[in-house]
C-alpha cells in the first residue's frame, strides 16, 4: 500500500461500520461508555425491542508500528469490541449471544479490506467471555480481538 495519512480516527469510524451493519447489533458507541444512574443506562445500554441491556463498546488497546529502512511504517491497532447482553436463562441468552459474537467474528473477517489503506491483518478472535455485572446487571460479556494494519506517512 502507497503510504497516506491514516490514524485511529479514520480507522476507527470503518470498524464502528461493520459492527453496526451485522443482524441484532445495536446501541454501539466507537469509545467505552459508563454511567451513573438508571435513565441513563437505559436510554444507552437498553435494547427496546427487546426490553434488555444490550450494546457494544469499541477500544484500542495498543498500537505498534514497524519501520523499514525506506522509512514506510505500519501501524498495527489492536481494538477490542466489547458486547454486553443482558442474562436471561429463560431465552438461553448465553447461546444467543455466543452465537452474536460468532456473526460478529465473521463480519470481520469477511472485510478484511476495510480501506485502500486499511485491512485487517489476522482472524478476528474472541478473547474473553464471561458474566459480570455491567451498570447494575447480570450480563453476559465478550471480548472480540480485531488487528488492523495500515500504512502511516513517514
Amino acid at each position: 500500500m502507497e503510504g497516506a495519512a491514516v490514524s485511529y480516527i479514520t480507522v476507527l469510524p470503518l470498524v464502528k461500520a461493520v459492527l453496526e451493519d451485522v443482524t441484532d447489533v445495536v446501541n454501539v458507541y466507537d469509545y467505552l461508555r459508563y454511567v451513573k444512574d438508571l435513565t441513563t443506562r437505559d436510554a444507552r445500554f437498553l435494547d427496546s425491542d427487546n426490553n434488555r441491556v444490550h450494546t457494544w463498546m469499541i477500544t484500542r488497546d495498543e498500537a505498534p508500528s514497524e519501520g523499514a529502512l525506506d522509512g514506510d511504517v505500519t501501524r498495527i491497532h489492536q481494538f477490542k469490541l466489547h458486547g454486553y447482553y443482558e442474562v436471561n436463562d429463560y431465552i438461553a441468552s448465553e447461546k444467543n449471544f455466543q452465537q452474536l459474537a460468532d456473526n460478529v467474528m465473521d463480519a470481520f473477517n469477511d472485510n478484511r479490506g476495510l480501506s485502500q489503506f486499511s485491512n485487517i491483518a489476522d482472524s478476528s478472535q474472541l478473547v474473553g467471555f464471561v458474566n459480570e455485572m455491567f451498570c447494575g446487571i447480570l450480563c453476559h460479556h465478550c471480548i472480540i480481538g480485531i488487528t488492523i494494519e495500515d500504512d502511516v506517512d513517514p
